[in-house]
């Protein structure tokens, strides 16, 4: 898993705690938001929520590891 997959996880984890003003935690989920927001706002845009529940963090997680295997193959080739 990356460091990114993770933040993104963590930060999904994080909209459904009610973190208010606790300082340091609050300030923490602001700069995991402000880091993971851009891409996976991306696929906000494009998913609706279904039922109150945004899919978009796993559609952008799917597509970290499709993009992570297609930039693998292209950059390192299997030799045979």
């Amino acid at each position: 898993m990356s460091l990114y997959t993770f933040l993104i996880l963590v930060n999904s984890a994080l909209s459904w705690v009610p973190l208010g003003r606790l300082g340091m935690m609050s300030g923490i989920a602001a700069a995991i938001n402000a880091i993971c927001e851009p891409f996976v706002g991306l696929f906000r845009r494009i998913i609706p929520t279904f039922g109150g529940i945004d899919f978009s963090p796993f559609v952008a997680i799917l597509a970290l590891m499709a993009l992570r295997r297609i930039l693998t193959a292209i950059l390192l080739p299997t030799v045979y």
